[in-house]
This record gives C-alpha cells, sequence and structure tokens, in this order.
C-alpha cells in the first residue's frame, strides 16, 4: 500500500469521527448538564425529631424553569405551606425570604 493511500484512509477516518462526534455532540452535552444540575440529597434523620433545612437553587438559565422534588419515604414531607415554612425557619432560626405560592402541588412529586 501506498503512503498516499493510507493518508487517504486516515483522513477518511478522521472525517467519519468528526462526523459521529458532530452528530453525538448535543446528546453528550445534554447527558452532561444533566449529571452537572441533578442533585440528590441524602438525609439520616432521628425518630421523633423535627428537622428543617432549606436548599438554595440557583436557575442557570435565563428564562424561568420548573424543578421538581421527589420524596420517597412516608415519613418525610417537603413544606410547601408558608406559613408553616416561616414557623420552622423561626425555630430553626434561618434567616431568608419566603416566597409565597412557590410550590404546585402533583401526584408524586411537588413542583
Amino acid at each position: 500500500m501506498t503512503n498516499r493511500k493510507i493518508r487517504e484512509l486516515r483522513e477518511n477516518d478522521l472525517r467519519t469521527i468528526s462526523m459521529y462526534r458532530q452528530q453525538t455532540k448535543h446528546e453528550d452535552i445534554a447527558h452532561h448538564l444533566m449529571n452537572f444540575i441533578t442533585r440528590e440529597v441524602n438525609i439520616r434523620l432521628m425518630p421523633g425529631y423535627v428537622e428543617f433545612f432549606e436548599y438554595t437553587l440557583q436557575n442557570p438559565y435565563p428564562e424561568q424553569h420548573s424543578i421538581s422534588i421527589a420524596c420517597d419515604d412516608d415519613e418525610l414531607s417537603v413544606v410547601t405551606d408558608a406559613r408553616e415554612w416561616r414557623r420552622l425557619k423561626t425555630l430553626f432560626v434561618v434567616s431568608s425570604d419566603t416566597e409565597e405560592n412557590m410550590f404546585t402541588n402533583q401526584p408524586g412529586s411537588i413542583d
């Protein structure tokens, strides 16, 4: 095989690789972004105690987006009532604003 033929085969291989990268680039970026912005929090509680914490979220997009909060433990709940939220914040000395009507309840998750 001549050097020219080898070079043509290599260039063809590089074009094929480049086309494949272009075709999968959007999917790869979306996958990595989803892994970057997805957060799982594990909470370990003691029976008979009330615990409260706030998790600050920041929207990286220029437009408004909704998020979902899922809790698969029947004994834990996400505080969605602003009055209850303010009371718990007072009890646990958490000083931040409380946004009214932030949550919409849907079966299986909270948005």
